[in-house]
């Protein structure tokens, strides 16, 4: 499972990996001294900084070597960074080229509120930056990502346009939607 945490400088990450996330999605990166901070928070040496704790869940509660441990778990881990702001799609290429971010995920409608058009999805700046991150990715090998968007023949857009880390809903939504079913079922 990836978890967000409530801000870029949370404490929890490393108790949430710790307790076996596969990811971590940090909210608000608007530039790469940021990215680099969520990849030292997220990663073992020689990426990151995380303390290494060798008997977890990721490893089955058994014992490794060190070195195998720390290299396998930073293979398998996702740093996710939130680009939520247009200051943050401006530095999308210098975001994706900081090692060891692995995803640069559009928070799509905090990104439309502060660009002034809230929950305008459509609207060419969205469009632009959706395009610009998904540059930046192809350049630095990362995957681009996106939430927030829940019209499918959208995501179905940018997803051919290369869109490939995507959150199409959250666990309210869902379970809501799952809840109404069951209403509508049982009142049919």
């Amino acid at each position: 499972p990836a978890v967000r945490v409530p801000g870029k400088n949370s404490p929890d990450i490393s108790r949430l990996l710790d307790g076996g996330a596969q990811g971590i999605v940090v909210p608000h990166v608007d530039d790469a001294v940021e990215a680099a901070a969520a990849v030292r928070a997220c990663k073992y040496p020689p990426l990151g900084m995380r303390s290494f704790f060798g008997l977890q869940p990721h490893f089955d509660y058994a014992r490794h070597p060190a070195p195998e441990a720390m290299a396998a778990a930073n293979d398998e881990l996702l740093c996710i960074v939130m680009l939520e702001s247009p200051l943050a799609i401006a530095n999308a290429d210098s975001i994706a080229a900081v090692p060891g971010v692995d995803v640069l995920l559009i928070g799509s409608n905090d990104l439309s509120l502060e660009l002034g058009i809230p929950g305008q999805l459509q609207d060419p700046a969205i469009e632009f930056a959706f395009a610009a991150v998904i540059a930046a990715c192809k350049a630095h090998g990362k995957h681009a990502g996106l939430a927030g968007i829940v019209d499918p023949a959208l995501l179905r857009r940018h997803i051919e346009a290369g869109m490939r880390f995507v959150l199409t809903s959250n666990d309210i939504d869902l379970l809501l939607a799952a809840g109404e079913a069951r209403v509508a079922l049982l009142t049919a």
